[in-house]
């Protein structure tokens, strides 16, 4: 079915930003601290 291919489709967008923005807030816990040290 159609729908069915949508909704995984935008289910794998959906973790995959989730990834991403968990990857970035990493990023920035570690380099904003030594920033402002």
């Amino acid at each position: 079915m159609v729908y069915e291919k949508e909704i995984y489709f935008i289910l794998t967008i959906f973790l995959f930003n989730l990834i991403h923005n968990a990857d970035m807030m990493r990023f920035f816990a570690i380099n904003i601290p030594k920033r402002l040290q």
